[in-house]
């Protein structure tokens, strides 16, 4: 490390338990570090605590105790003969507890002062759930909610959740303004990452850190293959652990942030909350606080319990449940894209295509990353599929476009076509035709007459964009064969292209596999 630069800079939301973050972190470190925090310094100075009293106090306070508390430190270090790291942390944002707004309390023309002495900043954020469950405690800001009648508890808790996903967002933002301002990378990282991997990101030299985004789907395994979850996560968790041992390899999991596990049953929203993904290291090695089990046992959905099985409110809290649903998932997106940002040598997707169609995450991830590396050039896309995952999600995209060109299609067809799709995918024969682009042209012919058993026999088809010629014989009969045989083969060229070729780096990286056991990450980095 840099000499000058022994500051590591952090920030995070209330709720995340950054303190005890750093006293684990401080356990992997190989010397002993300092930690400093700017709202003890506050609290010190004033004699009062930070929590109960002075985030109730005026704004104008809140940034005269922020500006001598800094004051105070920013001596300290500039005093200090000693170079050993120093954690430094501060709350980017603060949330005023009687305004009920939020507020930024730096003063950037002074925070300036630390150019050439911050190495980096880190970000710690944390599942909404968790924060929102430490907040829930005792003399912490929403611990009012337990003490309300219970389906108030849920409309309160559902608005606090949202307010939660905001105050990320807004400490995101402020954190990036203070990297900027300091010439610093950053870092988002959530606190189930392991311990012993942040302590590469802050003790080694950034640029001889391979950092990579591990992109995978999450959604469409718990949609699509539910019985298969276990199998599957266990062999990622065995191929990300490995990748995390490698000396000097960072690899940034979106399963660190599960929060797209409200429960949906027939369309409905429930205020229940799905198991969360797992991930490959336990408790135990992670950098954040584990939650202590009286709060693990609330449901912040419904931290009283209201019973929604079967009354009139189950409806309206449905539609609440969808509109937190709608929050998550427009940050699901911003925050992996983010992650994708920082991770400076690119993506790694496994599996892209499991159960039997291309992850829409994973394609956001990719594209990216394609558009960073004409800037960024030690980028890479790394993509390890395995054929017949890509045979099925082609068998699922010709039954797509069989219903979307055939025109006459009833509801009853539309069911059969569907099932028949379902029938395919487990058929091992014919998975292992769609999984060769040489025998799926082959057998063209007879895979559109097994469709065209399940078809009415007088379907008509959209055929306005395409052009086609062939020397079929003319009259009704020839012009109806020339639009579907032109249809097929449409649809052959369709399925045949792989999207995820759009996204390669170089052609190398894209390696294709029979069987996950044969993904390794041997000279993978």
């Amino acid at each position: 490390m840099n000499e000058t630069k022994n500051v590591v800079l952090f920030t995070g939301q209330s709720g995340i338990g950054a303190e005890k973050c750093l006293a684990n972190l401080n356990q992997e470190m190989a010397s002993e570090t300092k930690q400093i925090s700017i709202e003890k310094e506050m609290a010190r100075i004033s004699g009062r605590s930070f929590k109960r009293e002075i985030l109730l106090e005026s704004i104008n306070y809140q940034y005269d105790l922020w500006q001598k508390a800094f004051d105070t430190i920013s001596d300290k270090l500039s005093k200090d003969e000693h170079k050993e790291t120093v954690f430094l942390t501060l709350h980017g944002v603060y949330y005023h507890q009687d305004k009920r707004e939020f507020l930024s309390p730096i003063d950037f023309l002074k925070i300036g002062s630390l150019q050439g002495k911050v190495k980096l900043l880190i970000v710690f954020i944390d599942d909404i759930y968790d924060v929102y469950r430490r907040l829930l405690s005792k003399g912490e800001m929403y611990s009012y909610v337990m003490s309300l009648e219970p389906l108030e508890a849920l409309f309160a808790s559902t608005f606090n959740l949202i307010s939660i996903l905001e105050w990320r967002q807004v400490e995101i933002a402020v954190s990036r303004l203070v990297a900027r301002l300091l010439n610093i990378p950053i870092y988002i990282v959530a606190i189930k990452h392991p311990k012993h991997m942040i302590k590469k990101l802050i003790e080694s030299p950034i640029e001889h850190l391979q950092i990579y985004y591990l992109s995978h789907p999450i959604s469409t395994v718990r949609e699509d293959a539910k019985g298969e979850i276990p199998n599957f996560t266990g062999e990622l968790n065995i191929f990300a652990k490995k990748l995390i041992e490698i000396k000097e390899s960072i690899l940034f999991l979106p399963g660190t942030i599960d929060e797209l596990i409200i429960k949906k049953v027939n369309g409905k929203y429930l205020t229940e909350c799905l198991p969360r993904w797992p991930l490959p290291y336990g408790k135990e090695y992670y950098v954040g606080q584990t939650i202590p089990r009286e709060l693990e046992k609330i449901n912040p959905l419904n931290p009283l319990q209201y019973n929604t099985s079967s009354n009139e409110m189950s409806t309206t809290v449905s539609y609440l449940m969808k509109l937190l649903w709608d929050y998550i998932n427009v940050q699901v997106t911003s925050r992996d894209l983010s992650l994708v940002e920082q991770s400076k040598n690119g993506v790694i997707a496994y599996r892209p295509y499991f159960p039997h169609k291309l992850s829409g995450g994973a394609r956001r991830e990719l594209d990216l990353n394609h558009r960073l590396c004409a800037r960024e050039r030690y980028r890479r896309a790394v993509i390890l599929s395995i054929k017949k995952e890509r045979g099925k999600a082609r068998v699922m995209q010709l039954f797509a476009l069989i219903a979307t060109f055939v025109e006459n299609l009833g509801d009853k067809d539309k069911i059969t076509l569907q099932n028949q799709s379902h029938e395919w995918i487990h058929d091992e024969n014919l998975v292992n035709i769609f999984s060769d682009e040489d025998k799926l042209k082959n057998e063209l012919d007879t895979i559109r007459n097994k469709i065209e058993e399940k078809l009415p026999s007088d379907y008509t088809l959209q055929t306005e964009f395409l052009s086609y010629q062939t020397s079929l014989p003319p009259g009704e009969m020839g012009r109806k064969e020339k639009e579907r045989r032109a249809v097929f083969n449409y649809i052959l060229d369709s399925i045949l292209r792989d999207p995820l070729n759009d996204y390669l780096i170089s052609e190398e990286d894209y390696r294709k596999f029979s069987d996950p056991a044969q993904i390794s990450t041997d000279k993978l980095l």
